[in-house]
């Protein structure tokens, strides 16, 4: 269900010339929230204000996933988490279109 989710909102995004680049710019700030030390209901409710419903299912997957990785102490590998769960959102993002 979560995948039906997540590939429904990715493809709403198909408008931009880039489809995948929002996925991928929302899961970096998502993730550095995270690094930061953000709880997690702060970062819903900033996303939840201008989401529709679809985005926002992907916004509390993407959310919750980012939760449940590790946190980070050092600079660097912080910049890595987040550099890794960017990527792998938007080859996820991109896996749909081919």
């Amino acid at each position: 269900m979560r995948k039906l989710i997540l590939i429904a909102a990715l493809l709403s995004f198909s408008a931009l010339a880039d489809p995948c680049k929002r996925v991928e710019t929302t899961a970096k700030a998502i993730m550095e929230a995270r690094q930061a030390e953000v709880e997690a209901h702060v970062v819903v409710s900033l996303y939840k204000e201008n989401a529709t419903e679809t985005e926002l299912k992907m916004y509390i997957i993407m959310i919750h996933d980012a939760y449940n990785s590790a946190l980070y102490n050092k600079k660097k590998d912080k910049k890595r988490a987040v550099k890794e769960y960017s990527n792998r959102y938007y080859m996820m993002c991109w896996k749909q279109w081919v």
